[in-house]
């Protein structure tokens, strides 16, 4: 796997090769709009800003811009670059967060009743896991609607290589497999030092994190890690949003 790093800024998005940002940037691009949130895959990114959502090729970043009518809040990448699952928030406080997915050509809702608050993940085929309105995570079949819930927890990430998903349970991040999520305890992930994170990404190889945490006035610090290294700051995302993200070959 070759890493770079992205980071999509209020006025451009720009890709530096390696883990960091310590050389020269691969390529910078105008921001399109101003991202919400992102969902990493290998060799492209899904993006949304709140009434956006396009795919971002690597290492061009060349978009791809998909139709959307809604206000988007999050987004989770399919494994097969073409799907992808948003969280469309509701313009009236009478109506609910709804769950979209474009299925290459049209956008479908899930029609099972869920009470989805905000992050997403598309961990397998059909498979979309979510953060509920009482912070639990669960897991939505789209071939059915059907859905199965799981312990408390937060911000559900894919890595689609590694075969794996991951979320904070207990403050602490832990690995769930792709298929039967709930059907044992979580696993820990001590690799990653990432303690009370409020946002996280994983390549998709599962082998880097990249996280943010709390600090004071309601702000945040970003972080990054590889496993067998200790975690290093990020600076560069505490007001922003970016990742570390993977490509199936070298050629960052």
């Amino acid at each position: 796997m070759g890493y770079a790093t992205f980071l999509a800024g209020a006025d451009s998005w720009v890709l530096y090769p390696g883990i960091g940002v310590t050389q020269a940037p691969i390529v910078e691009r105008k921001a399109p709009f101003r991202a919400v949130d992102f969902s990493i895959g290998t060799g492209w990114i899904w993006v949304c800003g709140e009434r956006s959502v396009c795919r971002v090729d690597l290492p061009t970043l060349d978009t791809e811009h998909i139709s959307f009518a809604g206000r988007a809040g999050a987004i989770g990448s399919a494994p097969d670059r073409a799907r992808v699952a948003v969280v469309a928030l509701p313009d009236s406080p009478n109506e609910k967060p709804q769950l979209l997915w474009w299925d290459k050509n049209n956008w479908q809702k899930v029609n099972a009743e869920l009470d989805i608050s905000s992050k997403v993940a598309w961990i397998d085929e059909n498979l979309i896991a979510f953060e509920s309105v009482d912070r639990r995570l669960c897991v939505v079949d789209t071939a059915n609607d059907s859905v199965r819930s799981g312990p408390p927890g937060f911000y559900p990430a894919a890595a689609h290589v590694n075969r794996s998903w991951f979320a904070v349970v207990q403050e602490r991040l832990v690995r769930f497999p792709v298929t039967g999520a709930f059907d044992s305890p979580p696993v820990p992930v001590p690799d990653f030092d990432c303690r009370n994170p409020v946002q996280v990404w994983l390549t998709a190889d599962g082998q880097v994190c990249t996280w943010k945490q709390p600090k004071a006035l309601y702000r945040t610090s970003g972080y990054y890690q590889m496993k067998g290294s200790p975690p290093q700051r990020f600076p560069e995302i505490d007001e922003s949003l970016g990742a570390i993200v993977a490509q199936e070959n070298d050629r960052y």
